[in-house]
């Protein structure tokens, strides 16, 4: 949800300010706007990236997040320069042909209607949003409490109210305070400023020419002005056409390019018609460009409704939108993203296209050093194998084995594997089994269900004890495993990898995946990832069979840091605990909190609770709980390492389903088991936790 209020931060003494203290940045390099306000991330663009802005160098990294591009105006457009631009990353972003006017799109701002949202901590906060293109809302009264403690001080002795008004009419009051009340203001923005402020717009304001006011009365009439210009910004000028002027205006110099979670299309939810490019223009227009410096490609993360990529959106295919020119020119990549179903169709190509095609991947297959692939997300969780044999979920899941055995099995050089999404287990297996005779160090497995295997039994059998009968049903999607295969594996030898590749798809006794990793992969990994709580090991309680899906982990003698998803429980004399937790939680790693009170260890005098949240929730308590859970499968030569092995465990709560948040906990495993330190739970927005995520994403 962008923050894209048109009140806030819509004085035009602010855009000036602004734009007075971007000609003083004189050696920025990199731009990072995350959840930015929609005003100030217009004016933040076109004024660092204006061509005769004062600079010692250009900005050579843009990171785009959760933000909002649309309104910047043609003549805005064509007075940037993006030429020196390196790297792009445009996520979870709107970058749609056209503004949403058919859809409702509920945005912050205040004034509108209130409404409970997620707070990132496994609850729930209270915030005003109204609907997006709703143009009533320009006129909408704003009811504001008659308080003397809003008495405009720089007025006559009588002095007067913030009275009600339209929404524009109490924020420009609102504003005026703050303006007012600001020592040397006038000093720093003058009158002159507003003038040519809006002189530069006169091409969506011509009305706009005062002169001849003091400056109070110059303020009003610019407030009015903008308040126009924020109408018009509203209106038209979509994002997508702004995004594709970048990247035109950038094409000499950029070295990556990532599309992460990013809405592509105007109507979401309406089918889509044949001809992929009516909907995506944006995708059209960077099949077109040729970046003769590009290393990093990336469409990433098109796992939900609204991002999804159509079916015909090829890269290698000359049906539909195709990417075929592309990828021809563009066959040096370092690193690829896309989803898995989109890299072939499942019609016949030409034997012309199909040698283009094999020229394009037999560069590939030795340049490629990291690979992203994703699928839609499903609820029910990840089959075994995918037997359903309708006309298009055959056809998806052929263009997804397409991939394995044309793509997949060819490459010589990844080192890094991410995959996401509703992907079968048995094609998740046979995509790192493809990738037989790659140097892989890091993989990335994630999920609904655990990749691993399913602990918890068919339909969660296993498991129905647990919580007095009170478990997810979630777990009713639950397959069954074959638990004689599975233990038999858990210590029998590796495998050697077979030649030539032969794919085994469908149910059926099969290693593990973690044996079959192991058998493949083993020496080379230095970090593995499996993230899915459907049928995860459960912290604590874990089922007989967890032990054997373990197991392998004992070959990796190069991990270095090793994560899970885990499932914790929560329900406690007849009621769920989540929101206890986590306030524990939160309340322990707070150095000021005084809701953290000392147990007596008499389970009578401090509460049945109190003792179980101590003896089993804390921190601590946790860490050793991680352990003794991982660390006997470990390797002794990994754990002997200097810092050992980080293990993170990954656990989801919240106050109700809808609120659920992923906590992790970090606990650092030694030789003979030892906890050399901890550190968490941390939910996933905490201060700290965010920033190291920022600064260590790859390709940015």
């Amino acid at each position: 949800m962008p923050f894209k209020s048109p009140t806030i931060s819509s004085d035009i003494r602010l855009a000036c300010l602004l734009k007075h203290a971007i000609r003083n940045l004189v050696n920025v390099q990199t731009l990072r706007i995350l959840y930015g306000h929609w005003l100030l991330t217009v004016e933040l663009i076109t004024g660092f990236f204006d061509r005769y802005r004062p600079r010692n160098i250009s900005i050579r990294r843009l990171w785009l997040e959760n933000c909002s591009i649309e309104g910047i105006f043609q003549h805005e457009q064509d007075q940037c320069d993006f030429d020196g631009l390196e790297v792009v990353r445009f996520r979870r972003m709107r970058l749609a042909p056209t503004p949403i006017h058919a859809t409702t799109r509920k945005v912050l701002m205040r004034g509108g209607i209130e409404q409970a949202m997620h707070d990132g901590k496994g609850g729930l906060y209270y915030t005003t949003l109204h609907d997006e293109y709703d143009i009533s809302m320009f006129n909408k009264p704003l009811e504001v409490p008659d308080r003397r403690d809003l008495l405009d001080p720089g007025l006559d002795e009588g002095g007067y109210y913030i009275r009600p008004g339209t929404i524009f009419d109490v924020s420009k009051a609102f504003d005026t305070r703050i303006y007012d009340s600001l020592p040397g203001i006038s000093e720093l923005v003058s009158s002159e400023d507003g003038y040519n402020y809006i002189a530069s717009h006169q091409e969506v304001l011509p009305e706009a020419h005062p002169s001849g006011m003091g400056a109070h009365l110059v303020w009003m009439d610019n407030a009015q002005n903008y308040r126009q210009m924020v109408r018009l910004r509203a209106a038209k000028n979509a994002p997508a056409k702004f995004a594709a002027s970048l990247l035109a205006g950038s094409m000499a110099t950029l070295t990556s390019l990532n599309l992460d979670w990013v809405f592509l299309v105007s109507h979401p939810y309406k089918k889509y018609a044949r001809q992929g490019h009516l909907f995506m223009p944006l995708l059209e227009n960077i099949s077109r460009l040729r970046f003769p410096n590009l290393r990093a490609f990336q469409l990433r993360n098109a796992v939900t409704r609204g991002v999804l990529v159509h079916d015909l959106v090829p890269l290698f295919g000359t049906l539909g939108l195709s990417f075929l020119a592309f990828m021809e020119a563009h066959r040096n990549l370092k690193c690829l993203g896309w989803p898995m179903a989109q890299f072939f169709t499942q019609y016949e190509e030409t034997l012309d296209t199909r040698n283009r095609i094999d020229q394009i991947i037999d560069s590939l297959s030795t340049s490629i050093i990291d690979l992203r692939i994703d699928a839609r997300y499903n609820d029910q969780g990840e089959p075994h194998s995918q037997v359903d044999e309708r006309i298009m979920s055959f056809a998806e899941r052929k263009r997804r084995r397409l991939f394995i055995t044309h793509f997949a099995s060819r490459m010589r050089s990844v080192a890094h594997v991410k995959i996401e999404g509703c992907i079968p287990r048995d094609e998740r297996r046979e995509t790192l089994r493809a990738l037989r005779h790659c140097p892989l160090q890091r993989i990335v497995s994630i999920g609904v269900s655990s990749p691993l295997g399913n602990t918890w039994g068919e339909n969660g059998n296993d498991i129905g004890h647990l919580e007095d009968g009170h478990f997810l049903t979630a777990s009713e999607f639950l397959e069954a495993e074959d638990i004689d295969t599975v233990v038999r594996y858990a210590s029998s030898p590796l495998q050697p990898p077979q030649e030539p590749y032969v794919p085994t798809f469908g149910p059926g006794p099969q290693p593990p995946m973690l044996h079959m990793i192991a058998s493949l992969h083993a020496a080379t990994v230095t970090e593995l990832k499996f993230c899915g709580y459907q049928g995860s090991p459960i912290l604590g309680s874990p089922t007989a069979i967890t032990d054997s899906f373990l197991y392998p982990l004992r070959h990796f003698h190069a991990l270095r840091q090793l994560v899970l998803s885990m499932w914790i429980l929560t329900f406690f004399e007849d009621d769920w605990r989540d929101r206890e937790i986590i306030d524990y939680w939160l309340n322990a790693r707070d150095s000021s909190s005084t809701a953290l009170v000392p147990l007596s260890g008499d389970e009578k005098e401090d509460g049945a609770w109190a003792a179980q949240l101590r003896s089993k929730y804390a921190p601590d308590m946790l860490a050793r709980q991680v352990r003794d859970m991982v660390a006997k499968h470990l390797s002794s030569a990994a754990k002997g390492r200097k810092g050992g092995v980080r293990v993170r465990a990954s656990f989801s709560l919240g106050s109700e389903p809808v609120t659920s948040n992923i906590f992790d906990i970090d606990v650092r495993i030694g030789i003979n088991d030892e906890i050399l330190r901890f550190k968490g739970p941390r939910e996933e927005l905490e201060p700290e936790r965010r920033k190291e995520k920022l600064e260590q994403r790859r390709w940015f």
